[in-house]
């Protein structure tokens, strides 16, 4: 028994140090799994930041272009309002600068109603007017035109129907209708509007 102590001994040693041993390699294999998982946390945690501060990046830009595109509607919808509103001034002028321009009105009419008659490109034609061009035609109106008619080789039997709502100019037809011509100033305004809404833009806007 006593020449068996120091065997024992000898291996009680051995395996300790071979306990030992492992559980330092189990420590170092510890504290490295453990490394890795907080570098891999940090990892994940700069990944979440990332994600976190791009999504706020995105919704900060998409916040931005909402106002942008609502202020920029409310700028082209005054703008549009203000246009409108100059554009119905005019038209409301309008009648005041007939009354005081009265003879060049109607020259100028004269000189519309002949072209219109050769856009026509009938034999005959009903003009309509507004209660007070219309007197005009019938008292001379009418008379003037055949004159310049006739001067530029056109015959063309010219009546007159019922007065019409306008402020001025005149709608022109065939007898039978079946071609018409609007040339009032409402008309006029209406398809020189974008014409009108330019100038107004660029003297207000520059």
């Amino acid at each position: 028994m006593e020449t068996l102590k120091p065997l024992l001994k000898e291996i009680e040693s051995s395996v300790k140090q071979e306990v030992n041993q492992i559980l330092k390699e189990a420590k170092e294999k510890a504290s490295d799994i453990l490394r890795r998982a907080e570098a891999e946390a940090e990892k994940i945690r700069d990944i979440s930041k990332k994600r976190i501060l791009e999504e706020a990046r995105e919704r900060t830009k998409a916040e931005v272009a909402l106002i942008t595109l609502n202020e920029k509607r409310r700028y082209l919808a005054e703008r549009e309002k203000i246009v409108n509103s100059l554009i119905n001034e005019t038209m409301n002028k309008i009648p005041e600068v007939i009354s005081s321009k009265r003879e060049k009105y109607r020259e100028t009419m004269v000189s519309w109603i002949i072209d219109s008659l050769k856009n026509l490109n009938h034999h005959e034609a009903v003009i309509s007017a507004n209660e007070e061009d219309r007197a005009w035609l019938e008292r001379e109106g009418l008379k003037k035109i055949s004159e310049k008619l006739r001067e530029n080789s056109l015959n063309i039997k010219l009546t007159l129907g019922p007065p019409i709502k306008t402020i001025g100019g005149y709608t022109m037809k065939t007898p039978n209708g079946g071609r018409i011509l609007i040339n009032t100033i409402e008309a006029r305004v209406k398809s020189m509007k974008e014409d009108l809404r330019n100038i107004i833009l660029k003297n207000i806007y520059g």
